[in-house]
């Protein structure tokens, strides 16, 4: 059922949350589109990246941004509006994080409304960071912005802040204003945070592309793009796994540290590193012991190659088998 499925989802986050693989003081949002290629009958939806309708069904997923692991999702077709299930999900996501004294919201331009914003505000703890539109309203204020009121802000880029009228919201908003100095484009960034400095505003928003890449990792290696059927709870049900399955793998690449670390979560890798004869044995080693690290994960230590088992040292070997048995005792339902 729909509402057990959200019960188990909620409860695994907040046991993440409780070992530390999630911190829940900044949080990416963003939709995921996957497109349907079968006979059967979906609502159509946009999609961004090929930009046009296409038969789709869409996850809005909420990542740790500190952690990159992801921390709630839900899916939904696309005729639904989105400002519709925004609300609930804060809630969740909220539910979650706990009572931390405050959280951010870090989305881009497809969440950008007046009265969406105005919500926010009125949450208590609450702070957002968004991409501000390109509307006419928008930008006849960033025309008659003075010059005088930029500083240098990095090479090639000035910056300053004001504040922004957003149809929809009654507050002013504090607006970072990023000048390109070759080609004088004004890039805006809307946010309810007065106090947090403006270059830390920025980097929080570029930050904001780790969900992407979220996204990007767990297509490649986990098939985040198979869909299973067309019925939303099994769909959504399989999603849970997928991003658990990344979590999981994101805290064993961080707990064996250095270049175990910095192995990417794609078939390609994964392949390049289960085939390499490098020159360098300790290169070898390394992504020997990281290709059957995960092979175990994934397939079972009894599926794991032989000349891949004898890579690992007994020190190596020993911290795999307790990282596996911390897990075993993790309770999930």
């Amino acid at each position: 059922k729909s509402s057990s499925l959200t019960a188990v989802k909620l409860h695994t986050s907040r046991i993440l949350k409780r070992i530390g693989l999630i911190r829940g003081r900044l949080i990416n949002i963003d939709v995921h589109v996957t497109e349907y290629f079968g006979k059967q009958h979906l609502p159509e939806g946009h999609h961004g990246t090929k930009n046009k309708p296409v038969k789709c069904w869409c996850t809005l997923v909420a990542q740790d941004q500190d952690t990159k692991n992801p921390v709630y999702h839900y899916t939904y077709l696309r005729h639904l509006s989105i400002f519709e299930i925004l609300p609930d999900f804060i809630q969740k996501v909220r539910s979650v994080v706990g009572g931390a004294p405050w959280f951010t919201l870090v989305f881009d331009r497809e969440f950008f409304k007046g009265e969406f914003f105005a919500e926010l505000i009125k949450t208590p703890r609450t702070k957002f960071i968004t991409l501000a539109k390109n509307y006419k309203t928008i930008v006849e204020q960033l025309e008659v912005l003075p010059e005088k009121c930029f500083r240098a802000l990095c090479e090639g880029k000035e910056v300053m802040t004001t504040y922004l009228h957003v149809t929809g919201c009654d507050t002013p908003l504090r607006t970072i204003v990023i000048k390109l100095l070759d080609t004088g484009k004004l890039i805006a960034l809307l946010t309810n945070d007065e106090k947090t400095p403006e270059e830390l505003l920025i980097l929080r928003y570029a930050r904001r592309w780790r969900i992407e890449n979220l996204f990007k990792d767990t297509a490649a290696f986990l098939h985040l793009d198979r869909l299973p059927g067309i019925k939303q709870t099994k769909i959504d049900a399989l999603l849970y796994l997928k991003f658990l399955a990344f979590t999981m793998f994101n805290y064993l690449r961080l707990q064996l540290g250095g270049a175990y670390a910095l192995v990417l979560l794609s078939r390609r890798e994964f392949r390049r590193n289960a085939g390499q004869r490098s020159k360098s044995r300790r290169r070898c080693g390394y992504g020997g012991a990281v290709t059957g690290g995960l092979a175990g994960v994934y397939w079972g230590f009894e599926n794991i190659p032989e000349r891949w088992l004898v890579k690992f040292s007994p020190i190596q070997a020993e911290k795999l088998e307790r990282i596996a048995e911390a897990y075993r005792k993790v309770t999930i339902l």
